[in-house]
């Protein structure tokens, strides 16, 4: 919908890569995948947790991408499809 963003969020019980694949069937949709926090103490320490990576991993703006993403370490992360930046239109993807 219109100016509305969609997130999933997810856990990585160590080193990862994700991979994606999305496609609006007009104009183009933010997608983001951000890193959140680790995993509890008992989790973090079995995946060897390095701190790398935290923050914002990926940013594209388009109207379809696919690939794969890096998740440096185990902890918590969001993936997002973002159309926030468009009040007008709705997006079907």
């Amino acid at each position: 919908r219109a100016g509305e963003n969609k997130s999933v969020a997810f856990a990585a019980p160590g080193p990862a890569v994700l991979q994606y694949s999305f496609r609006a069937a007009a104009h183009d949709i933010c997608f983001r995948v951000t890193y959140v926090g680790e995993l509890d103490a008992r989790e973090s320490a079995a995946a060897g947790g390095s701190g790398l990576g935290r923050g914002r991993l990926l940013d594209v703006r388009a109207g379809s991408r696919e690939g794969s993403l890096a998740l440096p370490n185990g902890g918590r992360y969001v993936a997002a499809l973002d159309n926030s930046h468009s009040l007008l239109r709705s997006k079907d993807v």
